[in-house]
């Protein structure tokens, strides 16, 4: 078998992960996210609302009952010349073998354009509009009794303390 080619100069970025081999759950991002490579020898750019990916070449994630709520995502070569084919941008995940109830903000926009491209388990996630964020009936499968809220403050979802401890180590 080929290898692939290797890309030693990537730029990975997501809300909640840039690059690794994961389980995500229960997780929120509110953030835009712009990665830009003004490097020659970055050609390969991926963003994803909640995550980047594992790797270019294999999709091992899992991400479940999440929500993108940034206002954009970007992947831009400043100088760099062209992007490489494998560059992708999503609202959930450009790369991940399994996406299971997860939400993005109607408008959110990929790369300047509305995705249309959507649901539950597509890597843009599933559309749901400013005044939806605020409803609990618009996150099926969502623990609203022990995990989720709905602030009004912040215009959507949110997950509710969840105490913990830090246990020091030696």
């Amino acid at each position: 078998l080929d290898e692939p080619p290797h890309y030693p100069f990537e730029c990975i970025t997501g809300g909640i992960l840039g690059k690794g081999k994961s389980t995500i759950s229960t997780c929120i991002n509110y953030g835009s996210i712009d990665a830009v490579t003004y490097n020659s020898e970055v050609s390969v750019v991926i963003c994803g609302g909640i995550s980047g990916c594992d790797s270019i070449y294999s999709n091992d994630s899992t991400i479940t009952n999440c929500i993108n709520a940034g206002a954009h995502l970007n992947i831009a070569s400043k100088g760099a010349g062209e992007l490489h084919k494998l560059s992708k941008v999503s609202r959930i995940s450009p790369v991940a073998s399994t996406i299971v109830n997860c939400y993005s903000y109607d408008k959110t926009m990929v790369n300047g354009i509305i995705c249309q491209d959507t649901g539950l388990t597509k890597p843009n996630g599933n559309n749901i509009t400013k005044g939806d964020l605020l409803l609990r009936s618009s996150y099926p499968g969502f623990d609203f009794s022990n995990t989720w809220m709905i602030d009004t403050k912040v215009g959507g979802a949110i997950l509710r303390e969840v105490p913990f401890t830090i246990e020091p180590t030696e």
